[in-house]
């Protein structure tokens, strides 16, 4: 999960524990939180975010684009490069749902790669030609050459004003766009137009995608891509996804028909999802995020204009991989809140924050139906995960208002075992895609849902446990020897 998604900063512990592989299903998660119970410690200042893009000679950080395009030898070294540690020292407990379905990828044979990588692993390039101050800003100037806008540069990027001016989403009625004048590429700075990559994804949004500029809408581009990687229909894709990239390459499998699917994804391989969302998200919102020049104050009047920071805040619903009206995420003096009363938290404090939150929340992961395609991701439990805020004050306007910069009422992380994931998200999240087992049946598409305890948020292959498991599936969707999978 991780640009603004590396708000979701992470106390790491790592546990392993002698335990043979097994088949299980995790266990129900709805049992209603006693405050007296819970492991509440001082919000302490972010750590370094843990999440990195698949490690290896082959694929390097940042991506480019937001998502990379691996073919021929290159995609083939992927699937067989050995894990950072390939002897397992101690046995780790683990856990496996699955369906019965047999996969068939003899006949039809995978060609390239296409990896969507984590917010951390993206970068933004823009540039400005406005008629108009925006906000007001009047010492920010109406007209700039390409520069880096993410991630954050380690050298100075003007006014604070004016960085976070151009770096937040706007939001008129059901649309979001970026600030007026503002125009945003994918990718590296190279001082031409011309050199200017325009596909990728824009980690700043979640579901919904800016509608005026079709660069930054996601679907076509990758699409049309995938099209042409999959010639007459004999190469197929493996789409690969890390984090925040989990979420994003979902929401671009779901935007095409299942028979696209079906004809041009040979499978799909999330690591580290955060398909339910995550609480520590909620972090930004209530106190900002500081990095690079971006300083704590302006990080919060960026995070909550920052779309993709609601849209990894938690689902509520009934299951196990939802919140339900019992669970208490953020306790107040007077009111306590639950995933069900967000809206109404959040409007109290920033109403037009409280509009965004509801225009990401009712999406296409609320719903979380099953992608169709073969399916096999990789997540991790048992690490200490936010489960809820706590602070001594009650969130209003006054207190927490858009403008504010800093709040400076003590708040409190709130610890809950049960729902300990992977650092980032907590388990309902990292190991939501236990709930498509027999949807994916219904479809003819195989799941295999991996979990590792004592994984923590980061690729897959940095866990040499799940590492093994990995290395097993390319090999299998690319009908090369392997066995265990």
């Amino acid at each position: 999960m991780g640009k603004f998604n590396q708000v979701l900063c992470t106390i790491v512990l790592t546990i392993s524990v002698a335990c043979s592989l097994r088949t299980s299903i995790v266990a129900p998660l709805t049992a209603p939180i006693n405050e007296d119970d819970l492991l509440v410690k001082p919000l302490e200042p972010p750590v370094e975010d843990v999440e990195e893009p698949l490690k290896g000679r082959y694929l390097e950080p940042p991506f480019e684009h937001g998502w990379d395009v691996f073919t021929g030898e290159l995609a083939e070294n992927i699937a067989r490069e050995a894990p950072r540690n390939e002897a397992i020292d101690e046995p780790v407990e683990r856990r496996l749902e699955k369906n019965d379905i047999v996969p068939n990828y003899k006949d039809l044979p995978v060609g390239s790669t296409v990896t969507f990588g984590g917010y951390s692993g993206t970068s933004l390039c823009a540039k400005t030609n406005r008629t108009a101050p925006v906000n007001g800003h009047e010492k920010c100037p109406l007209t700039t050459p390409w520069q880096v806008l993410w991630p954050t540069p380690k050298v100075p990027v003007g006014t604070e004003d004016c960085y976070t001016d151009d770096i937040r989403v706007y939001q008129t009625g059901d649309k979001l766009n970026s600030a007026p004048g503002l125009e945003v590429r994918m990718g590296g700075c190279p001082g031409s137009e011309t050199n200017i990559w325009k596909g990728g994804y824009d980690w700043r949004y979640g579901g919904i995608r800016p509608q005026s500029n079709p660069d930054e809408s996601l679907y076509t581009e990758v699409k049309e891509y995938i099209e042409k990687l999959n010639v007459n229909g004999t190469k197929r894709v493996v789409i690969n996804a890390i984090s925040g990239g989990t979420t994003s390459s979902y929401a671009f499998i779901m935007s095409q028909p299942l028979e696209w699917r079906k004809k041009n994804i040979a499978a799909w391989t999330p690591q580290v999802p955060v398909f339910g969302g995550t609480i520590a998200s909620m972090g930004a919102f209530f106190k900002g995020w500081p990095r690079g020049n971006l300083l704590q104050c302006m990080s919060r009047i960026s995070a909550i204009f920052t779309p993709s920071v609601y849209w990894f805040w938690p689902r509520g619903g009934e299951g196990k991989y939802h919140w339900n009206k019992t669970e208490t995420i953020v306790f107040t003096p007077t009111k306590n809140y639950t995933a069900f009363e967000l809206y109404e938290m959040t409007s109290k404090m920033c109403p037009k924050c409280g509009e965004m939150l509801k225009l990401e929340q009712e999406d296409l992961l609320n719903k979380f139906e099953a992608p169709g395609i073969d399916t096999y991701a990789f997540y991790g439990y048992g690490i200490p995960t936010v489960s809820g805020y706590k602070t001594k004050v009650d969130l209003n306007f006054s207190a927490f208002a858009e403008d504010i910069c800093t709040p400076t009422q003590a708040m409190d992380a709130v610890l809950n075992p049960e729902w300990f994931g992977d650092g980032v998200g907590t388990l309902r999240s990292t190991g939501r895609a236990g709930a498509w087992v027999e949807e994916q049946k219904a479809k003819g598409a195989v799941l295999m849902n991996f979990g590792y305890k004592g994984m923590r948020h980061e690729a897959c292959t940095s866990f040499p446990a799940c590492a093994v498991d990995y290395k097993c599936v390319m090999n299998k969707i690319r009908d090369q020897p392997h066995s265990g999978c």
